[in-house]
């Protein structure tokens, strides 16, 4: 099951797409840009402040690392990996 939160990758806003694994760490598999202006609402906005806070990566070589504070634990992983699970 893949889920999708906000992000702050390189320094610009994104979408982060990931799995939870079952050690309790999340395995990412890729990112989007996207500008602030594409969402409207308050509940979006509200998202965004609360996932940009906490989750912030670097995106170089093929492999992200995380920068924030929260003690959750991040895996990259490669497309051919997310189709075989």
């Amino acid at each position: 099951m893949g889920y999708w939160s906000f992000a702050i990758v390189n320094g610009n806003l994104a979408e982060i797409s990931y799995d939870e694994m079952k050690d309790g760490s999340r395995k990412l598999y890729g990112h989007c840009y996207v500008k602030e202006s594409e969402y409207k609402t308050k509940r979006e906005k509200k998202y965004i402040k609360e996932d940009t806070e906490r989750m912030r990566f670097s995106w170089r070589n093929k492999k992200y690392k995380y920068l924030g504070t929260s003690p959750m634990r991040y895996t990259t992983g490669s497309f051919k990996e997310f189709m075989s699970s």
